[in-house]
């Protein structure tokens, strides 16, 4: 049995304008025509390419092609780079800071564990493939192990890889040459960590993660660690338990019982790393609480975020929408973004209760925290509005922020002015992942997903009209850096 704890959760979400903010622009629908094509021979987009992770049907493998922005198609001269024969829907990746390389791990198959009561599968990975996206070229190394991929980060200088490498009960920290794919050192890590990241200065390593519990799914974990890591060595500098962060998931009551009856709970806090690699910023999921890890003074730092009205307060005003649950769930989740001149963070999140209705079935109530402006030098919300959206993505100059959500009709993605919160265009049946340049223009690229074809457009980054729009059978989605 595998246990997809909040999948489930996908299904009640839906859409709405949020009270408050500016009338919205016309949508842009998914089936918009895109115009005439361009001249070929236009610069590939965002500066190496336009890149596109997709399953070849006929081949049945998996790749990463460079696709030509003028006509949809491979760009001529580059051949898809073939990742393994298994569909990779979650895999980590990485770019280099300069853009020029892109390091991603693949395999050939899952690996599965116990997890809360049932078992849960990962992609494994038997390769780490390491493109150069200027020369489309490729080196590749062999991991050994039966395992998954972490994390990746690259170092300043693009001359190194970190990779955590997790296999069951065990997870350790991998250091490779880019330019040969060969390991200069590995390192024994006590926890599974999710965040990883190499200093300003490239002489460090950050790391944050949160232990599993005795039973993993079932108990309750610890609470999460930072460690800062000598990037040559993977020696351990400094390690800082965070108490009071609470993350993870777990059984909360009726534990014995039967799948369905049990009551899990999950809290995933926002964590968010500062350019330079030196503060790492924690948006509690439970309250409204901001903690600082500062890796340069080796400290910790938590303070109240004053707000008008508090998490918990929103929580309890039980506005959420209702629907029908399989299995009972509690708990909240939160993700955010800096702003490129860190000063202020924003902030979406959603929480769930699963109260009886009186028939005595489970029902799920789920509330959503709006988007909230924090601050960081006094950890005050600068403003607060509402809204429904579970994810956020900022643009690389920090102009335009991006907030995801799904509602009936599938996903949408509001456009808003980061100085105003004005809502710009609303982008319904599409999912944005990145903002960036092609030829000068500001672009966006986005998705929608299909149960037999992936749909891709190029938008422009101004007017959000189609600039672009493609098909590929089955799955696919861009590969862009976040």
């Amino acid at each position: 049995m595998r246990v997809i704890i909040y999948a489930c959760l996908l299904l009640v979400m839906t859409a709405c304008v949020a009270p408050g903010q500016a009338a919205p622009e016309s949508d842009v629908p998914p089936e918009a025509p895109a115009p005439p094509p361009e001249q070929p021979g236009a610069a590939l987009g965002f500066e190496s390419g336009l890149l596109l992770s997709a399953w070849n049907t006929q081949e049945r493998r998996h790749e990463i092609r460079r696709v030509d922005p003028a006509s949809g198609q491979d760009a001529p001269g580059n051949a898809p780079i073939v990742l393994g024969d298994y569909r990779l829907y979650d895999t980590p990746y990485a770019f280099s800071p300069d853009g020029r390389q892109l390091a991603v791990a693949a395999g050939h198959g899952e690996v599965c564990e116990p997890y809360a009561g049932g078992t849960r599968c990962m992609t494994s990975a038997d390769v780490l493939h390491l493109i150069d996206l200027v020369g489309w070229r490729e080196v590749t190394a062999t991991l050994s192990g039966k395992g998954w991929p972490g994390p990746l980060a690259f170092s300043p200088d693009g001359s190194r890889l970190a990779l955590v490498y997790n296999e069951r009960g065990s997870s350790r920290l991998w250091l490779f040459d880019t330019d040969s794919g060969k390991t200069l050192a590995q390192g024994v890590l006590t926890f599974a960590p999710t965040l990883l990241a190499y200093t300003q200065d490239g002489t460090e390593l950050v790391m944050y993660g949160t232990p599993p519990g005795a039973k993993p799914g079932m108990a309750e974990p610890g609470p999460p660690r930072a460690l800062l890591i000598d990037a040559a060595t993977l020696e351990i500098e400094w390690e800082q338990t965070l108490e009071g962060v609470i993350s993870g998931d777990w059984c909360l009551d009726n534990c014995e019982a039967t799948h369905g009856a049990q009551v899990f709970t999950f809290w995933t806090p926002a964590v968010v790393l500062s350019p330079d690699g030196r503060q790492l910023y924690i948006v509690h999921a439970d309250a409204d609480r901001l903690t600082t890890v500062n890796f340069e003074a080796r400290n910790v730092r938590t303070v109240e975020i004053d707000a008008a009205q508090t998490w918990l307060e929103r929580l309890l005003a039980l506005t959420a929408d209702t629907a029908q649950a399989k299995g009972p769930m509690e708990g909240a989740s939160k993700a955010a973004v800096l702003a490129p001149d860190g000063k202020r963070l924003y902030v979406v999140g959603r929480s769930v209760h699963s109260p009886r209705d009186a028939n005595g079935n489970w029902e799920l109530r789920e509330d959503f925290l709006g988007l909230q402006v924090i601050d960081l030098g006094s950890g005050r919300q600068v403003t607060h509005q509402e809204g429904r959206a579970d994810r956020i993505k900022i643009s690389p100059d920090g102009a335009t922020l991006m907030l995801a959500g799904w509602g009936e009709t599938g996903p949408w993605t509001d456009v808003l002015d980061a100085a105003t919160l004005r809502r710009v265009r609303r982008l319904t049946g599409w999912e944005a992942a990145a903002a960036g340049q092609l030829n000068g223009r500001p672009v966006l690229l986005v998705s929608q997903p299909g149960e037999k074809a992936a749909q891709l457009a190029l938008l422009d980054g101004e007017s959000f009209e189609v600039i672009r729009a493609w098909s590929v059978q089955g799955y696919g989605v861009w590969v862009a850096r976040p």
